[in-house]
C-alpha cells in the first residue's frame, strides 16, 4: 500500500510533502489513513459480513440471499438483496438445498399380501 510505504521510508531526505506528490496521492489521505488504517468502508462491510454470517448460522444454512437481506431489514440493517449475495460469495456461504420429501409407499393398492 503506498501510504504504508510513505510512512516506513519517511525520513529527513524526503518528506510526506514530497513523497505524496511523487506518488500521487494527498496529503489529507495520508493523515486521514493514519488514523483509521482500516476505513469506514472496510469496517461497515466486516460488520457486515459478521451480521450475515450469523444470520446465515441462526438459519442452519437453509436460508438464500433474498431471505438473509429480508431477516437483515427486519432487524434495522439497511442493507439489499445483491449486497447480501456479493457478501455471501465472498464468504463462501451457500444456502443448503433439501429435496422434497416424496411418498414411495402405496398403501392403497390391489396386491395380495404375503402370509404371515
Amino acid at each position: 500500500m503506498i501510504y504504508q510505504f510513505i510512512k516506513d521510508y519517511n525520513s529527513k531526505r524526503w518528506t510526506i510533502e514530497v513523497m505524496c506528490k511523487v506518488l500521487s496521492v494527498t496529503r489529507s489521505a495520508y493523515y486521514n489513513w493514519l488514523k483509521d488504517p482500516i476505513g469506514k468502508r472496510r469496517r461497515k462491510g466486516m460488520e457486515l459480513d459478521e451480521k450475515i454470517k450469523k444470520a446465515y448460522f441462526l438459519a442452519k444454512g437453509r436460508n438464500g440471499s433474498p431471505r438473509l437481506a429480508k431477516d437483515l431489514q427486519m432487524a434495522e440493517t439497511a442493507v439489499s438483496r445483491p449486497t447480501v449475495a456479493r457478501h455471501m460469495k465472498q464468504l463462501g456461504l451457500r444456502s443448503k438445498l433439501s429435496k422434497r420429501f416424496r411418498v414411495t409407499t402405496d398403501s392403497t393398492h390391489d396386491y395380495k399380501v404375503a402370509p404371515k
